[in-house]
């Protein structure tokens, strides 16, 4: 479905309206400021009127970064996202691990889950958010934007499994990460789900792999622009 179809005429004219009324107070600060400073005279300001066609190559691309950026609750690097959906993984009676899990990761299961041990844990009906990345960082620097106690963030493997099998259109697509952090014993790790659709198949491909907590890469968006998604519970408030 189109998002356009929830935007309203009234809603485009009043945002048209308030970021017209902050720019014309802030424009006065700025350009006494920048005066102040010696940034500008009376000649290049004169200039500036003499480019005034180029403004809107100038202003859209800010207008586009700041107006979802306004739009979103952002948290250091992750903004969340479907925050209208309430999501859910069922309760889990924690006798399945990542390790058993090729009947949804069919495209393939990382080995070292099978290194972990068998041992899960009951878990009840769970509500979850979405997160997506607004700027690179690493695993440490992506969950510690939630500013909440790492053991808060984690999933047991079971409920990873499930929001797999019962989440994945809320799934980044075409095999891009998505995020799902997860203890054994006293150790942190991230299980990374990928996603796959192959279109002349009608094939749903699903795969996922682990790395340490501590891994040292600073995770981005990737060249198309993509951003990566980290799945965590949701917060009792």
């Amino acid at each position: 479905m189109n998002n356009t179809e929830y935007v309203t005429v009234a809603q485009v004219e009043n945002v048209s309206h308030l970021i017209e009324n902050a720019i014309k107070g802030s424009v006065e600060i700025v350009i006494d400021e920048l005066i102040q400073k010696g940034s500008i005279d009376h000649t290049l300001l004169q200039r500036f009127l003499g480019n005034g066609d180029r403004l809107p190559e100038k202003i859209i691309p800010f207008l586009e970064k700041m107006i979802p950026g306004l739009c979103f609750i952002i948290k250091g690097c992750v903004k969340h996202i479907f925050h209208n959906d309430e999501i859910a993984i069922p309760a889990t009676d924690g006798t399945e691990t990542l390790a058993d899990a090729a009947d949804v990761f069919i495209n393939g299961v990382d080995p070292a889950f099978g290194e972990e041990g068998k041992s899960g844990k009951v878990t009840e009906k769970t509500e979850v958010e979405v997160w997506e990345m607004v700027e690179p960082g690493s695993f440490a620097e992506l969950f510690r934007s939630f500013d909440r106690p790492l053991d808060d963030l984690c999933f047991s493997q079971m409920q990873i499994k499930m929001f797999a099998k019962h989440h994945r259109q809320k799934l980044q697509e075409c095999n891009r990460p998505n995020f799902f952090l997860y203890k054994v014993g006293g150790d942190y790790f991230v299980a990374i789900v990928r996603f796959g659709y192959e279109v002349d198949t009608d094939r749903i491909d699903l795969s996922v792999s682990r790395r340490r907590f501590d891994y040292n890469v600073h995770w981005s968006t990737d060249s198309n622009g993509f951003c990566f998604r980290i799945i965590v519970p949701k917060q009792n408030l």
